[in-house]
């Protein structure tokens, strides 16, 4: 459960009276004091520091962005703690990744995640030196992969929505000459199907013709039904981020994807100890954040778009119930599994491996995305002046007309085709 720091702080020290000063005044080193002297732990210390930047300043959030050199100081200020710059910098990627900066300092998600860091050390301690410099080397990699894996998902989306929102741009302004075409084009390309198939094989009957161009027109169908249903929401109003959102909306929606993609993945759930109902309702779940509909668009200040942030975060909950995470809301898929270091290096190398997988198929969507036809010549009409706009619109009549004419040609050669046949 996400907390502030405000109500940690309350956790800490009762029911005393928090300094006087407002916690947004307060230095690092304040709060790392005030962790001290309630004997946090030094996990525990750090997430109040993050909490502190975070509320302190948002846009200041995310992998990378934290100010490491203060938090080290801040950590080591007046306590005996020996905690490496680049160790330190390790468990902010992991906390951040984890979003354990948003829970409270007694929460079940921090204590699991304390309990994760202890074993690792305590296996550590346990190999030699190649063997740890091996696995930190591949935990880092991993890490950083994890946080590509972020960045790329957090592209898809926005070209997910932009994409969605060209379409709807478009529909506003073509789509009802715009769906006459495809109409008739969509009658042609059937029935030049069933005449090819009727000069390859004369004896097809008609009810034969129909069954072997099923596929066709379910294909084709389920295309224009597509752009209907976008021409229907097309007029109506979108929802849209208030102005004031900020850097931290982005990393979070960040989270939120990555999460789902890591829970949700095909991949993931092969082996998963679920139901026929359990898998059919995640899959259902799954489908929904890969595509996108045109009522879930929202637009954002910072020059992208995404989906609402409660949408998501409302189908991460649902999946998490299904999959009976314990009560422990945490993101298992950013957990190193392993008895040894040297298990937990095989397990990093297979973990890497299938994240490179991903990435390789992410970013194959997007370059097909970017180089779809359709999009490109939708974007090219959206832009056109109005004038440009009325001579497209009467073009799209004239061609819509003269496939009409053409279909009822291809009409005719079916059915002389069949009435020769009976004839004959």
């Amino acid at each position: 459960m996400k907390t502030t720091l405000t109500s940690d702080i309350e956790t800490l020290i009762g029911e005393q009276k928090i300094d006087k000063t407002p916690h947004s005044d307060a230095t690092l080193t304040d709060m790392a004091a005030i962790g001290r002297s309630g004997g946090l732990g030094k996990y525990h210390i750090l997430l109040l520091l993050l909490k502190h930047c975070a509320e302190s300043n948002p846009n200041k959030t995310g992998v990378g962005k934290w100010p490491i050199n203060l938090l080290h100081e801040a950590l080591e200020s007046g306590a005996k703690i020996d905690w490496p710059h680049e160790r330190l910098q390790v468990c902010i990627t992991e906390m951040t990744l984890m979003a354990l900066h948003e829970v409270g300092i007694d929460s079940a998600e921090l204590r699991f995640y304390e309990q994760e860091k202890e074993k690792a050390g305590a296996l550590e301690r346990a190999a030699s030196e190649d063997v740890k410099c091996r696995y930190d080397r591949l935990h880092d990699h991993w890490l950083k992969m994890q946080a590509g894996l972020g960045e790329g998902l957090l592209f898809r989306e926005n070209a997910l929505v932009r994409r969605e929102a060209l379409r709807q741009e478009f529909m506003r302004r073509f789509g009802v000459e715009y769906l006459a075409e495809r109409q008739q084009q969509m009658q042609v390309e059937v029935l030049q199907l069933k005449l090819s198939l009727l000069q390859e094989s004369p004896d097809l009957t008609e009810d034969e013709l129909e069954q072997l161009s099923a596929e066709t027109v379910r294909r084709l169908r389920a295309q224009l039904d597509r752009d209907q249903r976008t021409l229907g929401t097309a007029f109506q109003p979108q929802n849209t981020v208030e102005p004031g959102a900020t850097t931290a909306d982005i990393e979070k929606l960040k989270t939120t994807l990555k999460r789902l993609w890591m829970l949700l993945h095909p991949d993931r759930l092969q082996h998963a100890s679920l139901t026929d109902l359990q898998r059919g309702e995640l899959a259902g779940i799954w489908d929904h954040c890969q595509s996108i509909k045109s009522s879930d668009i929202a637009g954002a200040s910072v020059g992208k778009l995404f989906r609402s942030q409660h949408e998501l975060e409302r189908h991460l909950e649902r999946a998490q119930r299904i999959l009976s995470q314990a009560g422990i809301d945490i993101d298992t898929g950013l957990v190193v599994v392993g008895e040894t270091l040297e298990e937990r290096i095989e397990w990093l190398e297979s973990a890497i491996a299938a994240l490179t997988r991903e990435l390789h198929v992410l970013h194959q969507e997007l370059r097909v995305w970017r180089d779809d036809p359709e999009l490109q010549c939708m974007l090219a009409l959206s832009g056109m002046d109005a004038a440009a706009q009325e001579t497209e619109k009467a073009a799209m009549q004239e061609r819509a007309a003269a496939l009409r004419t053409k279909a009822g040609a291809l009409q005719q050669q079916i059915a002389a085709h069949i009435g020769g046949r009976h004839r004959g």
